[in-house]
């Protein structure tokens, strides 16, 4: 297996693998390059997990927005719940 940790000079032939942005493999053989538990941190070594604002502050208004409408719907399920378990009594 490759090492873990890749300098700036051997970043040939990487791309992100089926695990996230801030996980690499090598295309030709199909092995992670960062595995958990066996990495360190290098000066001048390659960081893909930097988040764009730009892109995180939509996503994260849309997860309240959509939080708050599933909200709304589970108190409306039980409101109805409610109401039919006293018409039964």
């Amino acid at each position: 297996p490759p090492s873990p940790i890749f300098l700036p000079n051997e970043l040939q032939g990487l791309r992100y693998s089926k695990y996230g942005s801030t996980v690499f493999e090598f295309p030709t053989t199909g092995y992670t390059v960062l595995t958990a538990g066996r990495t360190t941190i290098l000066n001048k070594s390659l960081e893909a997990s930097n988040a764009s604002m730009t892109q995180s502050v939509p996503e994260l208004s849309l997860a309240q927005k959509l939080f708050s409408a599933l909200t709304k719907v589970l108190q409306i399920s039980q409101t109805n719940t409610d109401a039919v378990l006293n018409l039964i009594r």
